[in-house]
């Protein structure tokens, strides 16, 4: 990589908050654009030069000591003017007294009680696509109050005892069947103290979808209800992320599209779907390497619940042009090797 400022090779990266993205410098230009002694998180000890060259938050209080950065850095992101929440319901002193009650429980249990099945499941549910098929899935990341970002792996055992055991808090509003076909994930943890998600497979004209995503919105809805999360007036609901701070909420899309990959053409449709608001993610998704066989659209901000319904159509045109794409691209080759 090279590094924009100096034109050098870049050893290192930094959140850029004016590009919403990650950017590569060199050394001495990243030390220019932030000092390494800035402004520090009093609850976390999270510099702004940590914050920026991470992309990533240490507690709920370095919303307030980074705000300026963090703004930018989502204005960008979302490619709109940040606006205050307001539409997010913040839980009653009812929730709040749950939350201490369970706290004080846990302490008196000597025994730590077996998981909810799917609960605290670290594994990666990507599986092997057909080219007519899709893989959707919704993720909802929560945090708990008072916890720090980096201490998640710490706190996890705990948190799977509270929270995720056949006795614990969620176990009740997890309860509502699901369609057989929906595979569910929770994972303790990570950058993020909880990311629920739902995934299952469709063909690509993405039947039932509307069907199973009023039954995955009546969970997210239970959990929201019962349970105080870390949240804020200007942000709504926060992450480790703040890119993925308001819903918390995302929506994404996995296919199979080798042809398309290996075409010229990729970098145009690669642009225009970042114009309509996707992440184009390689292989199975964030953090994955390119496999040259699959994508991940990644939805950039759900706004609220019932977001999900249009950006659901969002998908259905996109996810038709490229697999009309692919086809045609492989009678191409077809023909040509005939």
């Amino acid at each position: 990589m090279i590094c924009p400022t100096c034109q050098s090779e870049s050893s290192v990266h930094i959140f850029d908050p004016q590009a919403g993205q990650m950017m590569y410098y060199c050394q001495s230009c990243k030390k220019a654009i932030i000092p390494e002694n800035s402004l520090k998180c009093p609850s976390c000890g999270i510099s702004e030069y940590s914050f920026l060259s991470s992309g990533l938050c240490g507690c709920e209080d370095c919303y307030s000591v980074f705000r300026s950065s963090i703004i930018q850095g989502i204005e960008s992101y979302r490619k709109s003017v940040f606006q205050k929440s307001g539409g997010y319901r913040i839980p009653g002193r009812n929730a709040m007294a749950r939350l201490q009650t369970y706290f004080e429980v846990v302490k008196d249990q000597s025994d730590p009680a077996p998981l909810l099945p799917g609960g605290g499941d670290t594994e990666n549910d990507v599986v092997a696509l057909a080219s007519d098929q899709v893989q959707l899935r919704v993720r909802m990341a929560r945090n708990v109050p008072g916890l720090s970002y980096r201490d998640g792996l710490k706190n996890s055992e705990n948190l799977s005892r509270i929270f995720l055991s056949t006795r614990g808090f969620l176990s009740s509003c997890l309860e509502a069947g699901l369609d057989p076909d929906i595979h569910r994930q929770i994972v303790v943890g990570d950058e993020d103290h909880f990311r629920f998600s739902w995934s299952w497979l469709s063909g690509s004209d993405l039947a039932d979808a509307e069907k199973k995503l009023g039954q995955i919105i009546r969970q997210i809805r239970n959990l929201d209800r019962a349970f105080v999360w870390q949240y804020s007036t200007i942000f709504g609901f926060l992450t480790g992320c703040p890119t993925n701070s308001g819903s918390g909420l995302r929506m994404s899309a996995r296919i199979r599209i080798p042809g398309l990959l290996g075409d010229p053409s990729w970098l145009r449709w690669k642009k225009e779907l970042h114009r309509a608001g996707f992440e184009v993610r390689p292989g199975s998704g964030e953090k994955s390497f390119p496999d040259g066989e699959h994508i991940q659209l990644a939805t950039r901000h759900i706004v609220g619940i019932q977001g999900f319904r249009s950006v659901l159509e969002r998908f259905r045109i996109y996810l038709a042009r490229l697999m009309v794409r692919e086809e045609r691209l492989g009678e191409k080759i077809l023909a040509h090797n005939g």
